[in-house]
């Protein structure tokens, strides 16, 4: 995932500030930096106030990257704190603040400056009529970013527009999924939709397994990964020998991921018109208290 942690120590003060809400910055973190693949970690030394305001904000250790630095400087402005207390009584405190940037991307993201939409394409009056439901368009977003193997999952009702949306998406290009800073290729899916005449996009859509329940340990400690599970899918479409193929690091999102896959259905493959019992897997990331699954062929998992 893109990663902007941080990590704070007061001075001596018995009764230190306590963070108001969740003090993160990946939302901030350079489209620049997130491109060339720099990451780096910067530390803030500043005042927090007895309204617990953070003030002169100064950077103390650089990332080697101006704009880090600079993100990171926004971002703790923004946040606030309880603040520290002497005798019963707000006071205010040095304090510091050290912001690993990291890249670490559990699905594709679209690469900054592209865009991911349909608009250059006008449907007809027929395909409108026809499209009364949106194309659900399979691929592999490889390590370099491009599109492969697309495929009409589900239909439009269109074959024309299903043929259209599935040659837009094969152009577009993504930050690739990374695992341990490397690329990797994974399986990915997006829907296209006619609203009004205009194609619509929904980014972000992998397939219809879902996790709901975030552990709540790892939700309150703020806990992130991703797990790998490698199983058997059954003649009936049910899963079997699941076993966790890579640990996310933490048991408690790692045993989520069981339990969870454990109701999935599956469509059974097929050879010569009878099921049959195929191996495969799931990359489930958890994250800011929501689970992404992502289906992963056994020739994508390692």
């Amino acid at each position: 995932m893109v990663l902007a942690l941080a990590g704070g120590r007061a001075s001596a003060d018995p009764s230190p500030p306590q963070p108001v809400g969740v003090h993160r910055c990946a939302e901030n973190y350079p489209e620049s930096a997130l491109e060339a693949g720099i990451h780096g970690a910067t530390t803030i030394a500043f005042r927090i106030g007895a309204d617990g305001v953070p003030t002169d904000l100064q950077v103390e250790k650089s990332s080697g990257n101006d704009d880090l630095d600079n993100a990171t400087l926004k971002c703790i402005a923004v946040w606030r704190y309880e603040p520290a207390h002497a005798d019963g009584k707000p006071v205010e405190v040095p304090w510091k603040t050290t912001v690993t940037w990291d890249i670490e991307i559990p699905v594709p993201l679209p690469k900054p400056g592209t865009l991911h939409d349909c608009l250059s394409y006008t449907p007809s009056a027929d395909e409108e009529a026809h499209a009364t439901a949106p194309v659900q368009i399979h691929f592999i977003a490889k390590t370099d970013g491009s599109v492969s193997e697309p495929f009409v999952a589900l239909s439009s009702g269109s074959k024309t527009f299903d043929e259209a949306a599935m040659q837009c998406a094969s152009r577009w290009q993504y930050l690739p999924a990374t695992r341990d800073r490397q690329p990797v290729a994974v399986g990915w899916a997006v829907r296209v939709a006619l609203q009004k005449g205009v194609p619509v996009v929904a980014e972000n859509f992998a397939k219809p397994h879902l996790c709901f329940h975030y552990p709540e340990k790892a939700l309150r400690d703020h806990i992130e990964g991703t797990t790998i599970l490698a199983f058997m899918i059954n003649t009936d479409g049910r899963i079997t020998q699941a076993s966790v193929a890579k640990s996310s690091g933490s048991k408690e999102l790692d045993e989520a991921t069981i339990v969870c896959s454990s109701r999935w259905m599956y469509r059974p493959a097929k050879r010569d018109g009878q099921p049959i019992a195929v191996p495969w897997g799931a990359q489930v990331t958890w994250t800011e208290g929501y689970a992404f699954v992502l289906e992963l062929p056994t020739d994508l998992r390692n």
